[in-house]
């Protein structure tokens, strides 16, 4: 799902103000940023306690997203593409 999918994402957590921003190049997870320096493809909010729910496999991000709690901002080809990646990565949950 990452074959010639090179992109800027921005996390941005909405109740600290906290910025970061991954890079992914050639089907990888190339780097991790503080702060947002790049121009973003995509962004993605919520607090800072989803991302860490997120990260460490406890929340199934599809949930909070259809619920208004997680948002996305980018192309529509983009936030597809991200939610078919997180239904595949949560879909035994």
């Amino acid at each position: 799902m990452l074959r010639g999918w090179d992109r800027v994402i921005q996390l941005v957590a909405t109740d600290t103000g906290a910025r970061f921003t991954v890079i992914v190049h050639h089907q990888v997870l190339a780097e991790l940023a503080d702060g947002t320096d790049e121009v973003a493809d995509l962004v993605v909010t919520a607090t800072s306690e989803d991302f860490a729910d997120l990260f460490w496999g406890d929340l199934n991000p599809s949930e909070k997203y259809m619920s208004g709690e997680i948002t996305l901002a980018g192309s529509q080809d983009d936030v597809m593409r991200l939610d078919a990646m997180s239904m595949v990565a949560f879909l035994d949950q």
